[in-house]
């Protein structure tokens, strides 16, 4: 092959590479255009007050979780308390927890080995 034919074909596929793209292009276009023959959702007054009722709805049933959620965190907040000082105290006295488990935590050294 000639420098000529190399560089003929080369252009060629730029070509039907840009020609394709752009026909893409334009197809994507056409299909948004289209876009507004889709019929749209009116909303009437019975529809926007059913909406506002539903959002009322919605608002104080998510201030009723969020004051459950906090209690449920509290609770557990307290409950791990009350388990450090309960362990505090038997890791104190040198005594394993009350039912006979080993401690859940282990604190060994760690050697680098070659």
């Amino acid at each position: 092959m000639t420098f000529g034919e190399i560089v003929s074909t080369a252009l060629i596929n730029t070509l039907l590479g840009m020609g394709t793209v752009f026909a893409m292009l334009l197809l994507i276009s056409f299909v948004i255009s289209l876009f507004q023959f889709i019929p749209k959702e009116e909303s009437t007054a019975a529809g926007k007050a059913t909406e506002k009722a539903t959002e009322t709805m919605n608002q104080a049933e998510d201030e009723e979780d969020q004051a459950e959620l906090v209690a449920v965190i509290m609770a557990a907040i307290m409950a791990s308390q009350q388990n450090q000082k309960e362990g505090d105290e038997l890791l104190m006295a040198g005594q394993t927890p009350a039912d006979g488990q080993p401690w859940p935590y282990i604190v060994r050294s760690i050697k680098r080995r070659r």
